[in-house]
């Protein structure tokens, strides 16, 4: 027909479908047949079998000439057909089998050899199965997938049944699992591009593999084989035969290891080739044999002279030689290829030191171009000078010059000296000389700071000011200042003159103490501080202050005014009492004092007692007024002399 849509649903006593030969794309229509024993569904559009529904009881499925691209019953999908015993999908361009957890499957017939496109094969956990394959011979208890040009992934593992023979040669396998096939006697994994027999494992039957026309390196980790007689590894790239392999597999007595092809990691020389022979037959070192290139063999070396290699790319010598082991037979031979590319020696040159100023900032590359380096064969110049070289401190410094061309051949290494010179020398400048008074008191910092010393770079400066100056002692001295930078160099020294001469002879100015006209004088050195002399009165008045006018001026105050450099006068000033009466000619002083802040003209001679100007009585007083006023002027003499004589101490 030419079915493109079906639904057969709810059939619970049908036990065959057959719709082949229709254009149904899909299997979903199907559903609730719980007799179905049978299904097929050949020579339809079907591209997928994920979506049929679980059929209980299945146990053929026939899925011929569709469009599938895979066949995937695996654990997600294993519990929809627990019954099924085989499967046909021949005819369709499958590149992907993977069949897992299926009970009572038996048999699988699919496309195998030149016409399948099949590149990746999983069959696991199926213990029935005693045949895969494109069933001209599935009737035979084999895995036979020969000649699967695509195939490269295969994984068969828990296939407890299959007790014959794994067929699974010239496809193009890499990747390989064969584990837990207890039965099977004979794998066939020749001409493939498997490089490990590390994946098969559990073969407790088999008796003979063939792995030849690999891409195997080693056999170190090949798995034990209990039964194993005829083990055929021809045409790899063995260069060692385990003393292990006897033991893993005890019954080995066949061993076919010819041919082997054996290409080492290409070499670059700059001289002759020694090459270690390290191909090993059960512990024994082959002997060397057919040496291109006029090689020779001694103690297990195959050695080339230089002028023997010019213009070829590889050498190599061959080994032949029966299997070292008493109780195997067979024959190890092969070809050993060593590629070699002729190179030379990169050279470098470069001047042998170099001086730099201290914190000067250079690039490597700058520096390369200062010592003129350079190397031959076009060899990249590299250097530590980056790493080694400390341009803030003093010193030489190592530099190691390397190259390498594109061979990967290294220069002899050349060593540099650099040199990082040490700041120059301070400079100090300071005034040249200096005058102290005699028992003057400086310390060296009052010292530098007087004679404005310093330093172009900022070094501290020192002298010898404590040990050379006298401060008690007149005359002339002559300080050094020296100076020393963070590298140890040491300025040019400088003489300072330090004179030490006598105090100049005290200044002395007189002060003019005025009460009411009535004076009296005091000798002071200039800047010393005035004694205040006794309070004077007035009867009728209070006393305000010494004033250097007899009316308004200035205070002085006695506990910071100093003696100025000339002759001053204070006038005693008061302030008349409210509450007496007044008298008529204003009351007497009893004392005088005030400040005059104008120079007085007078000699160091004049400034002794000034005459005191005393008013005399008006005329017509009687003689005992005289006699009072003569008594009371002798009394203020008295008062005044004993006030000097006071300040005087």
């Amino acid at each position: 027909c030419v079915i493109e849509e079906l639904v057969i649903n709810n059939l619970p006593k049908v036990s065959i479908v057959t719709i082949n030969n229709n254009k149904i794309t899909t299997l979903e229509g199907l559903e609730d047949l719980a007799a179905l024993t049978s299904l097929n569904a050949g020579n339809n559009e079907l591209t997928e079998i994920e979506s049929m529904h679980a059929f209980p009881k299945l146990q053929t499925l026939t899925l011929i000439s569709n469009k599938l691209t895979s066949i995937i019953l695996n654990q997600a999908t294993a519990n929809g057909t627990p019954n099924l015993t085989s499967i046909d999908s021949r005819s369709n361009d499958l590149t992907k089998i993977d069949i897992q957890d299926q009970p009572k499957l038996t048999k699988i017939i699919c496309d195998t050899g030149s016409s399948a496109e099949l590149t990746e094969l999983t069959l696991r956990n199926l213990p029935e199965l005693i045949a895969a394959s494109n069933g001209s011979n599935a009737v035979s208890d084999d895995i036979a997938f020969s000649a699967t040009p695509g195939l490269s992934k295969v994984t068969l593992e828990n296939l407890l049944a299959t007790n014959v023979t794994i067929q699974l040669d010239h496809c193009v396998i890499e990747e390989l699992v064969i584990n837990n096939v207890p039965q099977v006697a004979f794998i066939y994994i020749n001409n493939n591009k498997i490089t490990t027999l590390e994946g098969l494992g559990n073969l407790t039957a088999v008796t003979n593999l063939n792995a030849e026309n690999n891409e195997l390196t080693e056999l170190e980790n090949i798995p034990a084989f209990p039964k194993l007689k005829t083990l055929t590894v021809n045409n790899n790239h063995i260069s060692v035969l385990p003393t292990s392999l006897k033991t893993k597999n005890p019954v080995l007595t066949t061993l076919s290891a010819t041919n082997q092809t054996i290409t080492l990691k290409q070499k670059v020389i700059v001289s002759d080739l020694v090459l270690d022979n390290e191909v090993k037959n059960f512990g024994q070192t082959t002997t060397a044999k057919s040496i291109s290139n006029n090689g020779t063999y001694q103690n297990n070396q195959v050695t080339w002279l230089f002028e023997d290699v010019q213009g070829v790319n590889a050498v190599d010598y061959q080994f032949s030689e029966p299997i070292q082991e008493a109780t195997i037979q067979g024959t190890f031979s092969g070809k050993v290829t060593q590629p070699i590319k002729v190179s030379t020696v990169p050279v470098i040159t470069a001047d042998t030191e170099m001086t730099y100023p201290k914190n000067a900032t250079i690039s490597e590359a700058a520096f390369f171009k200062d010592i003129s380096a350079s190397v031959t064969d076009d060899a990249i110049l590299t250097s530590d000078f980056e790493s080694v070289v400390d341009f803030v401190k003093a010193g030489t410094y190592e530099v190691t010059l390397n190259a390498m061309n594109e061979d990967g051949v290294e220069a002899v290494s050349v060593t540099v000296l650099v040199h990082i010179a040490k700041s120059p020398a301070p400079v100090i400048t300071a005034d040249k000389e200096i005058t102290y008074t005699q028992s003057t008191e400086v310390s060296t910092t009052e010292f530098l700071v007087a004679i404005h010393a310093t330093t172009n770079d900022g070094s501290p400066i020192e002298s010898d000011l404590d040990t050379t100056v006298n401060w008690s002692k007149v005359g002339d001295y002559t300080v050094t200042l020296s100076a020393t930078n963070e590298d140890g160099v040491e300025a040019i020294p400088v003489k300072v003159a330090v004179h030490i001469v006598e105090p100049p002879a005290p200044t002395i100015s007189n002060v003019i103490f005025d009460v009411d006209g009535v004076q009296t004088t005091e000798s002071h050195e200039v800047g010393e501080l005035v004694s205040e002399p006794l309070t004077p009165t007035k009867e009728g008045y209070t006393f305000i202050g010494w004033y250097d006018e007899k009316t308004g001026g200035n205070k002085w105050d006695f506990t910071t005014d100093k003696m100025p450099g000339y002759n001053i006068t204070l006038y005693a000033q008061f302030s008349k009492d409210t509450n007496k009466g007044e008298d008529g000619d204003g009351g007497k002083a009893s004392l005088a004092s005030s400040m005059e802040v104008t120079p007085s003209g007078q000699s160091q001679s004049e400034n002794s007692k000034n005459s005191s100007n005393i008013k005399l009585p008006a005329t017509g007083d009687d003689n005992a007024t005289v006699l009072l006023v003569g008594l009371g002027l002798l009394m203020l003499g008295l008062f005044i002399r004993l006030t000097q004589k006071k300040h005087t101490k």
